[in-house]
């Protein structure tokens, strides 16, 4: 998908983004996930991925099993 698109996908959206990705790429998150011992970070990991792929954060709320309040706190949370 070339970054045109993605950015006019990011556009339409009405959910949680990530503004700042840090050089932070999906594929390198998912394999710090697997790294990481600490079991609140890898949610806190997990949540800034689903979100960087697109999903709402609803969905990444009933992924994780956690409330959406909950997930806010952990999205905004500084990694």
């Amino acid at each position: 998908m070339s970054i045109l698109l993605l950015k006019e996908r990011m556009k339409m959206r009405k959910g949680l983004t990530v503004t700042a990705d840090h050089g932070w790429t999906v594929e390198r998150l998912q394999t710090h996930e697997k790294t990481v011992k600490k079991a609140s970070m890898v949610k806190r990991v997990a949540v800034i991925r689903f979100i960087m792929q697109g999903c709402y954060a609803i969905q990444v709320a009933e992924l994780l099993n956690v409330h959406r309040e909950t997930l806010k706190k952990l999205y905004m949370s500084e990694l």
